[in-house]
């Protein structure tokens, strides 16, 4: 369970890298992405911790209902830190309060973005879960394999567009593009 979690964290950390060099028309390179990926595990797994021990604190502080408003609102600050970290190459906790300072004057923009992909993944994982539905009663063989296949299919499309919207939201604060891609080299 834990090899799968540090897995998905390094593979959608080279899928934020893919992105932003395609994006950037560096021509990504699998090699590439998933080295610097792996350099920045620790930072991506000490972020991750963190954000999960709040967001449970959050959840179980949903009881009084002071929670929920904290949860939305560090769900959205916090959206960015793979971002961060793979672009500006910091640290875990700096990780957290720079992908705070992008989110400011932009949160309910920034929300609503959210809500969005959040509708386009849930549609997206019914209709994928349906047809799994539908291939396991005709194929009963197949197992898991289309469940799979459809997560593989359906969860880079939060890394992908989250990472264009952090690249937007770094072109509204004044960045350029030559900004990011110098940050990238580092």
């Amino acid at each position: 369970f834990l090899i799968g979690i540090f897995l998905s964290v390094i593979a959608g950390a080279a899928a934020v890298q893919a992105t932003m060099q395609h994006y950037l028309g560096l021509g990504p390179s699998f090699a590439e992405c998933y080295s610097k990926a792996w350099r920045r595990a620790p930072s991506l797994i000490g972020a991750g911790i963190v954000i999960l021990l709040a967001m449970l604190g959050f959840a179980l502080l949903s009881i009084i209902l002071v929670g929920i408003p904290l949860f939305f609102y560090f769900l959205v600050v916090w959206f960015f830190v793979p971002q961060v970290i793979m672009v500006e190459g910091t640290g875990a906790l700096a990780a957290l309060g720079r992908s705070r300072e992008h989110t400011k004057g932009s949160w309910w923009r920034l929300l609503g973005i959210g809500i969005i992909f959040s509708i386009i993944v849930v549609v997206l994982y019914v209709a994928a879960f349906i047809a799994s539905g539908v291939i396991s009663k005709l194929v009963p063989f197949a197992g898991t394999i289309p469940d799979d296949v459809m997560s593989v299919l359906i969860t880079p499309i939060i890394l992908i567009g989250g990472t264009v919207t952090y690249i937007d939201l770094r072109i509204r604060q004044g960045y350029s593009l030559d900004d990011m891609a110098e940050e990238m080299a580092r």
